[in-house]
């Protein structure tokens, strides 16, 4: 799928005919591509036609194994100088808490592994959740969390709101780090991570006990408030968790089952998710 196009939407609509599906479930778009390398190549696709479209707009971040690849192609795109960020903002959603910037585990190290710096991001280091324009939810634990989660939130409302919200998905059906019970109204706060999600992610910690228990990450109604959201899910143990979110009524013990009353959400999936849904 090409952006570079002043037909963008047609192509893109054409390419989807040729190697995928497209199909509407209530308010929710969902694009259903062969094999988890095409659904790398749709999101950052579509990442890319949001910074096209919207150079100094502000852009909602995600991290996980499933963020990879397609910042790997997002990054090609933007190093072959036919996208600029030097005006973008972002705010990513999480970050584990307490934590070392420095640590190789930290999602401020993830994010500038693989996006922030072989994209040319500028990244002054204010020791901080702010690097350039670079926003990551960090808080260093001698400091007050409340407060600095509630400026985190000003600091997205001041940005003039998020415009395109990036999302994967937990096997238990979190988005961010909005754990099953999560409210409706939440925003930006610490939270205690699900037994579940912590043994999720202990595969890039050395052990299960060195996952913190607990993460800032950004609330169910900040996700909300996102003028569009992608969220993106390959293989075979997100199948529920999409079955759940999307084919359910929406319920708080799946926290992603709000995306159901937004108005403009795409969910990019591969096949072996798209075969197992009703």
């Amino acid at each position: 799928m090409s952006i570079h196009s002043s037909k963008h939407q047609e192509d893109k609509a054409f390419d989807l005919a040729s190697v995928g599906t497209l199909r509407s479930v209530g308010n929710v778009s969902f694009i259903t591509l062969p094999t988890p390398k095409e659904v790398a190549v749709a999101t950052a696709e579509e990442l890319a036609r949001f910074i096209e479209e919207r150079p100094a707009g502000v852009l909602g971040l995600a991290t996980g194994g499933t963020m990879v690849e397609p910042y790997r192609v997002l990054v090609e795109l933007i190093s072959s100088g036919s996208l600029k960020v030097d005006e973008l903002t972002t705010f990513n959603l999480d970050e584990y808490y307490p934590i070392s910037l420095a640590s190789e585990v930290s999602y401020r190290s993830y994010m500038n592994a693989h996006l922030f710096s072989p994209a040319g991001f500028s990244l002054t280091p204010e020791k901080g959740a702010q690097w350039g324009n670079t926003h990551i939810p960090y808080c260093p634990p001698d400091e007050d969390v409340g407060r600095f989660c509630e400026e985190y939130e000003r600091a997205i409302v001041a940005s003039g709101g998020i415009g395109l919200q990036l999302l994967g998905i937990g096997e238990n059906g979190h988005i961010g780090f909005n754990e099953p019970g999560a409210s409706a109204d939440s925003t930006t706060r610490i939270v205690l991570l699900d037994p579940s999600t912590r043994a999720a992610n202990a595969r890039f910690f050395p052990a299960l006990e060195d996952v913190p228990t607990h993460a800032i990450t950004m609330g169910l109604s900040t996700i909300m408030a996102s003028e569009e959201i992608v969220l993106v899910a390959t293989g075979e143990k997100k199948i529920e968790a999409i079955k759940a979110a999307f084919f359910s009524p929406p319920s708080p013990q799946v926290p992603a089952s709000i995306l159901q009353h937004h108005s403009r959400v795409t969910v990019i999936i591969d096949e072996e998710i798209g075969a197992a849904l009703p």
